[in-house]
Parts: structure tokens; sequence; C-alpha cells
């Protein structure tokens, strides 16, 4: 018992139409997916937030403001380790040449005349 030409077409058919039906959701929600907010850590449902060109940024507002947020510390953590590293350097420079300046005046006053 093989199945119809008739039934077979109503299949193709179906399928076809059940196929566009998925194809049109899927091309909807890429169109969606391009607005999207892009925060890598997890998916956000929020729009990505318009520029004052009229671009898109990246990310929305909330997780713009997060992300900058984030750049100023890490821009001030990198402003203080650099402070800290010329201070140290500056500190064994002074020291090495007070010690210096002093070995020479204890030099001085020891010698008798």
């Amino acid at each position: 018992m093989s199945p119809s030409l008739e039934y077979m077409s109503r299949c193709i058919l179906g399928y076809s139409q059940d196929f566009a039906e998925m194809n049109a959701d899927f091309q909807v929600s890429i169109i969606q997916e391009k607005h999207r907010c892009r925060y890598p850590s997890k998916r956000c449902e929020f729009l990505r937030a318009i520029k004052r060109n009229g671009e898109m940024h990246r990310f929305c507002d909330a997780h713009r403001t997060k992300a900058n947020l984030n750049q100023r510390r890490l821009e001030a953590r990198r402003k203080r380790e650099m402070e800290d590293v010329e201070n140290y350097g500056r500190k064994r420079r002074s020291t090495s040449a007070d010690s210096d300046t002093s070995m020479s005046q204890q030099n001085q006053t020891k010698r008798p005349l």
C-alpha cells in the first residue's frame, strides 16, 4: 500500500508551508538580534542604545553605563600602579643619594686633622 500521489503532494506542500513560516520567524528573530544588546557575559534582551549620529552602540544603556564605570575603575587602578612604580623609583634614588651624602659627611668628620 503506497501513499497516493495526492497525499504526498499535500504532505510536501504542508512541509514547505511550515518551513516558510519557520523561515519567516527565523528572519524576524535575526532582525531583532541585530538590535539586541551584545553584552558578552549573559544574553540581554534590551535594545542597543543609539549614538548621536544615528548608529547603534554595542550595548544597551544599562550595560554601557556598567562598562564605562568598569573602564574608569581600570584606568584609575592603572594610574595608581604607575604612580606607585614612579614613586618607588624616586624613593630608591633619593635614599641612595642621601646615603652617599651622609657617608661622605661621616668620612669627613672621622678624619683627624
